[in-house]
């Protein structure tokens, strides 16, 4: 039998869901960002490391955390399509930059 569940469950696992995205971005953009700072991109390196600050942030403060807290649609969907559009951003730069230092090195 089901049971009705709770309503703010649901938007609770989401933004739980996208704390650990953000997080995880986070220390892979450090990551890149030590990599590419190791051979010789120091430009690159802090690009990277501030947009991965940049999707931390936006993945942990722009989501609902519980029932009560009241955001509309839009608002979720823009920074669901803001944090994509950064994470894709970040792959093709972090691509462009491992091209770069295998044609280099």
């Amino acid at each position: 039998m089901v049971t009705a569940a709770d309503p703010g469950l649901q938007p609770q696992r989401t933004a739980l869901a996208w704390q650990r995205t953000g997080l995880s971005v986070l220390v892979t953009s450090a990551a890149a960002g030590f990599s590419a700072l190791r051979h010789g991109f120091p430009i690159a390196a802090v690009v990277t490391f501030l947009t991965g600050l940049l999707i931390c942030h936006v993945a942990i403060r722009h989501f609902p955390k519980g029932p009560d807290r009241d955001v509309g649609t839009d608002s979720v969907w823009t920074a669901m399509v803001a944090t994509v559009a950064v994470v894709v951003a970040t792959a093709i730069a972090g691509t462009a930059l491992a091209i770069a230092g295998t044609v280099a090195g």
